[in-house]
C-alpha cells in the first residue's frame, strides 16, 4: 500500500487543465542540459529554470512529477468520491470521509499522485486544486490481473513506437481500452535489445507477479533479447482480445498473470 495524494477541481476545459500540468517544456530543457556538454560559460551551464516548471508543481513545491505515479482525469460532468475512488483504487472509505471533510462542489478534474514523500503542507499549497488529503492506494498487483507483451523494435507497429513517450492515460485512449477498467499501464522501452527476464524483472514492481511472467516467457522459449514491453493491469471482470492487441502493438504476448 502506499500513499496517494487526492486534489479536485474545476477547469473551464480539458485544454486548460491540460496545461496546467504540462510539464515538457520543462523536461525538454532538462533533456538538454544533461546532454550538452559544457561550455565553461556559467550562465550557458546553469540548471534549466525553476519558472519553467507547470503550474501544478510550483503550487505543490515539486520539481517534476513522475507520470508513471499520477493520474490524471477530467470530467464532461461533476463528480463525487466514488467516482474518484473508483478512478484511482483508492481506499473509498477513506476518501469519502475526506469528501465529506471538504465538501467540494462543481468537481470535474481530479488528481491523484503516488508519493510518499511528498508533504501534506505542500501538498495543500495548491491554489487552482483542491487538496482533500491522502489515502491509502490499493497495490494494483493486488487488484487486478496482469497482461504482458514483450516485442522487438523491428516489429513494433507506428502506434506502439508512438508510446515511448507518452503518459499511460493516453495510451489506454491509443488502445481503445476502457479507462474504469484499467488499474495500472506499464510500457518501457530500451534502444538497446535486452533480454527478456531482466527487462521484466526491473519493469515490474510486483515480485510474484514477475517470477510467474519469466517462467511463461522461458516456457514460451523467448530467449531473444527484446527492446519493449507492456504491462496492462485490468480489473478481473474485464476482457481483454490479446491477439488483436498484439496486433495493434506488433508484439508478442506472453499471457495474463494474477
Amino acid at each position: 500500500m502506499g500513499k496517494l495524494h487526492i486534489w479536485v477541481g474545476n477547469f473551464e476545459s480539458e485544454a486548460l487543465f491540460e496545461k496546467y500540468l504540462d510539464q515538457r517544456q520543462y523536461l525538454e530543457a532538462w533533456a538538454v542540459y544533461d546532454h550538452a556538454p559544457p561550455t565553461g560559460d556559467p550562465q550557458q551551464d546553469a540548471e534549466p529554470d525553476k519558472a519553467g516548471r507547470c503550474e501544478f508543481c510550483k503550487e505543490t513545491g515539486m520539481d517534476t512529477y513522475d507520470e508513471d505515479a499520477i493520474i490524471v482525469r477530467y470530467y464532461d460532468n461533476f463528480i463525487d468520491a466514488a467516482v474518484v475512488a473508483e478512478d484511482t483504487n483508492a481506499d473509498e472509505a477513506a476518501l469519502a470521509k475526506l469528501w465529506k471533510k471538504h465538501k467540494p462542489a462543481d468537481v470535474n478534474a481530479l488528481i491523484a499522485y503516488g508519493d510518499n514523500e511528498l508533504s501534506a503542507k505542500k501538498a495543500a499549497g495548491t491554489k487552482r486544486m483542491q487538496y482533500l488529503g491522502s489515502v491509502e492506494e490499493t497495490v494494483a498487483g493486488d487488484a487486478g490481473v496482469h497482461h504482458l507483451w514483450v516485442g522487438e523494435k523491428e516489429m513494433l507497429t507506428e502506434k506502439a513506437a508512438g508510446f515511448k513517450n507518452g503518459q499511460p492515460k493516453k495510451i489506454i485512449k491509443a488502445l481503445g481500452l476502457n479507462e474504469q477498467e484499467v488499474a495500472a499501464i506499464t510500457f518501457y522501452y530500451s534502444g538497446q535489445k535486452e533480454k527478456p527476464d531482466e527487462m521484466i524483472i526491473t519493469q515490474i514492481e510486483d515480485f510474484t507477479i514477475a517470477e510467474k511472467m519469466i517462467l511463461k516467457a522461458d516456457k514460451m522459449k523467448i530467449t531473444a533479447a527484446v527492446n519493449a514491453l507492456l504491462d496492462i493491469v485490468v480489473n478481473k471482470c474485464a476482457a481483454i482480445d490479446a491477439a488483436a492487441m498484439s496486433d495493434v502493438l506488433g508484439m508478442k504476448y506472453i499471457g495474463k498473470f494474477e
